[in-house]
C-alpha cells in the first residue's frame, strides 16, 4: 500500500483572502460606507505616519543635541587648558622682559593711486 504525500491534485476551494487584523470586517456595509471607512482609515494611517516621522526627527535631534554638548564640553576644557598655558607663557615672558606691552612694528600708510 502506498501513501501519497503532499497535495492531492483536484480542484481546490476558493480561497478567502484572511482580512488583517487592522482591517475590521467591512463586507456588511454599503459601497458607499465602506468608501468613507476606508477614507478614515488611509488619513488615520497617514497621521500616524507622520508623527513616526517627526517621532524620529525628535530622536535625531536630541542624539545630535547630546553630541553636540559633548563636543563643545571637550572644546571648552581645550580652550582652558591653552588659556592657562598662554597666561603662563605671558608671565613668563613679563619675568624675563620678552615681553612687550606695545608691538614693535609700526603702521604703515598705504596710498592708493
Amino acid at each position: 500500500m502506498s501513501a501519497s504525500v503532499g497535495p492531492q491534485s483536484g480542484p481546490r476551494p476558493p480561497t478567502v483572502p484572511v482580512p488583517m487584523p487592522d482591517m475590521p470586517d467591512l463586507s456588511h456595509l454599503t459601497e458607499e460606507e465602506r468608501k468613507i471607512i476606508m477614507a478614515v482609515m488611509v488619513r488615520q494611517r497617514e497621521e500616524e505616519d507622520k508623527e513616526e516621522a517627526m517621532l524620529k526627527t525628535y530622536i535625531v535631534m536630541a542624539d545630535f543635541k547630546t553630541l553636540l554638548q559633548e563636543a563643545s564640553e571637550r572644546y571648552d576644557s581645550s580652550v582652558s587648558d591653552h588659556d592657562s598655558d598662554c597666561v603662563s607663557n605671558r608671565q613668563t615672558a613679563e619675568i624675563t622682559g620678552l615681553w612687550r606691552s606695545k608691538p614693535l612694528i609700526r603702521h604703515r600708510r598705504i596710498i592708493t593711486l
